[in-house]
């Protein structure tokens, strides 16, 4: 698979988990925060692997220096978006809702640059040198989700025994 292809299904997956969220009337709230939690770390680990696998490749090269350095300033505005969001806690007030869209706005802009990255990455790198990358995004998207899987479940362990020593 392509790394346009393996991308491609990475923000597909993404823009998915924002429709299934819009889809929910404001009233279920607890049917759209783990969706949201999902989409939040879908994203992170996305953004992660790809700053440093892709982006760090492709800076080297003239051609797609500036646009690596938006998009890393796009996934800092769209991480601040997710903290942000998370931190109200409610996932039905109108701000919220005001928030999301945003964010919507903000993936919908990085999609079109990320697409336009990887047609002028076709142009900088070298078939064996595209093939690399993607064998390194995917290993780093392994790691990162290994590792947030740990943590989510050493987290939960933590939240059970100290539960348990509340009562």
């Amino acid at each position: 698979m392509s790394l346009y292809s393996k991308l491609d299904y990475d923000y597909t997956k993404i823009s998915m988990l924002i429709a299934d969220i819009e889809a929910f009337q404001s009233d279920e709230t607890l049917l759209r925060r783990p969706l949201f939690k999902k989409l939040k770390k879908e994203l992170l680990i996305l953004h992660e692997a790809e700053d440093e696998t892709v982006y760090e490749a492709l800076e080297e090269h003239k051609e797609t220096e500036s646009l690596v350095d938006q998009l890393r300033a796009e996934n800092l505005k769209i991480e601040t978006l997710l903290s942000d969001l998370e931190k109200r806690n409610t996932y039905n007030s109108e701000q919220w809702h005001k928030m999301f869209a945003k964010l919507k706005y903000l993936m919908n802009q990085q999609i079109e640059d990320e697409e336009k990255l990887l047609v002028q990455a076709q142009k900088a790198l070298s078939q064996p040198e595209r093939e690399r990358l993607e064998d390194r995004l995917d290993a780093a998207k392994r790691q990162l989700w290994s590792a947030k899987t740990v943590t989510a479940s050493e987290a939960l362990k933590s939240d059970f025994s100290q539960s348990g020593k509340a009562a």
